[in-house]
């Protein structure tokens, strides 16, 4: 066990579902007591001094979910891998204090839970969201006792942590401090208790991380993953209904690195094959030989240009459901618009065809008119996707979706899906959240709607009540995303 600890691997704890930062999902349909929700920074302080962070502070995000209701309160945490001592470990217990380490100590409830390799290589459930029961309202300091692998580990002599008469031997006591002038009341049910709306979040630290948790959000396992550049969007707006058609979650890279986080996903889903979009200035071959010794079929999917590997993916969707008479274009230059697009798509399994503003590529054009295409939407405006560029493409109807902006378009492309009650929320300013999220609208039942930072636009609202939509999942953390977003539905 000594040499395995000395090996430091990273096992990434990036949630399986974030919500409010957090991944806590809740509704607010009281009719009896108001229940207000708010987001509440929160770090761990040591116990023997109030300014320090306690070294266990980096296995907890930053942002907590509180709900309060008749003077009582639960709290939500979300928990990650954390690195000291030149080691990496994995929270296996949260317990809390009724005051101080006197008195009763109790039991966290694990919300969430998420299968990481453990510090032998194995595959084991840690807790990722935990709840914190409270019989008091806007507390500022919870005692806590933390029990984490590795140190259980040294304490017991090297000895295996994951056997229950070891968990505890490291845990460690330190303060969960609460910031309550910080935080940003995110539902408050007496302003309206005939609301029924609930609201939840998935993020991660990072675009990477957040196409992680959206993985496993949706996928226990999975035969297939498609992998994109999360800098580079467009060869991942293509993407999202080839993933789709291969019921296969899509994750982000870098160009030159594939973090652990994914490589960490990707053994858990038990994937056989990696399907990559893009060229090598996308995802470089020193990926591609990460990959291929963990024993992984590794495939690209390229062309010489963001429209020629559009197209290219195009043949791979048709291929796999060559019943498919429809087709879809956007604009490769302008990708606000393709973001909205992916639900549309994976409805009606259709390819994403990029194109620029004033023309097609004479190959792209030429090898959809050998589709016999049945409908050809096209979502934009013209200075977007011109008619000339669609112009000569054969076609039995053509279609063309286009609003005064791109949450008017997003919400003009929702409106012709089939209601479920449930739709995503993504940022149209931030677009790397919403790559992964288009690859699940389908599976998830939930189509991508983009609204800004801070508000709903008229037409999303509008939306929203038409169709009586009672479930809002947010895709991304407060930064792109922010909490106030809920404020008037």
């Amino acid at each position: 066990m000594k040499n395995l600890l000395k090996k430091g691997i990273y096992v990434s704890m990036a949630a399986t579902s974030a919500i409010s930062g957090l991944a806590a999902t809740n509704s607010f349909a009281e009719d009896v007591a108001s229940v207000k929700e708010y987001s509440v920074p929160v770090k761990l302080k040591r116990v023997d001094s109030e300014e320090k962070e306690s070294m266990g502070n980096k296995a907890l995000k930053p942002i907590a979910t509180v709900v309060e209701k008749e003077g009582k309160a639960e709290i939500t945490i979300q928990l990650q891998g954390m690195k000291f001592m030149n080691m990496n470990g994995h929270v296996m217990r949260v317990q809390y204090f009724d005051t101080d380490q006197n008195s009763k100590l109790n039991d966290s409830e694990i919300i969430k839970s998420v299968k990481e390799e453990d510090l032998t290589g194995k595959l084991r459930d840690f807790p990722s969201q935990v709840k914190i029961r409270r019989n008091a309202n806007k507390e500022k300091r919870i005692l806590l006792k933390l029990s984490v692998d590795a140190m259980d580990s040294i304490s017991s002599q090297g000895g295996d942590p994951y056997l229950e008469e070891n968990i505890g031997k490291g845990a460690q006591n330190a303060y969960l401090e609460l910031d309550y002038s910080k935080a940003k009341l995110i539902n408050d049910s007496s302003q309206d208790n005939n609301s029924k709306i609930k609201s939840s979040r998935i993020s991660g630290n990072d675009r990477y991380e957040t196409s992680v948790s959206i993985s496993k959000e949706n996928y226990s396992k999975a035969d297939t993953v498609v992998l994109a550049n999360g800098i580079v969007y467009a060869d991942a707006l293509a993407a999202a209904p080839l993933a789709s058609l291969n019921s296969a979650p899509m994750l982000l890279s870098e160009a030159k690195t594939i973090s652990n986080a994914t490589l960490n996903e990707i053994s858990r889903l038990e994937a056989k094959n990696v399907i990559i979009v893009g060229g090598e200035n996308s995802i470089s071959s020193s990926v591609v030989k990460t990959l291929e010794k963990k024993g992984l079929s590794v495939e690209r999917i390229s062309g010489n240009s963001r429209y020629s590997t559009a197209l290219n993916i195009a043949k791979k969707i048709r291929e796999k459901n060559p019943e498919s008479k429809n087709a879809i274009v956007v604009s490769g230059e302008n990708f606000a618009d393709a973001l909205s697009v992916s639900s549309l798509a994976n409805e009606s399994n259709s390819p994403i065809i990029l194109t620029s503003s004033k023309y097609m590529p004479k190959d792209v054009k030429d090898t959809m008119n050998s589709w016999g295409i049945n409908k050809l939407t096209v979502v934009g405006g013209k200075n977007s996707v011109s008619d000339a560029s669609v112009s000569g493409i054969k076609s039995n109807k053509l279609e063309r979706i286009q609003g005064k902006n791109r949450y008017e378009t997003s919400a003009l492309v929702v409106g012709k899906l089939n209601n479920t009650g449930k739709i995503m929320l993504a940022s149209g300013e931030k677009s790397a959240d919403a790559l992964s999220a288009g690859a699940v609208t389908f599976k998830s039942q939930r189509p991508l709607l983009l609204v800004s930072k801070n508000t709903i636009s008229k037409e999303a609202k509008d939306l929203i009540k038409k169709n009586q939509i009672s479930d809002l999942l947010i895709v991304g953390g407060f930064g792109s995303i922010s909490a106030d977003i809920l404020k008037g539905l």
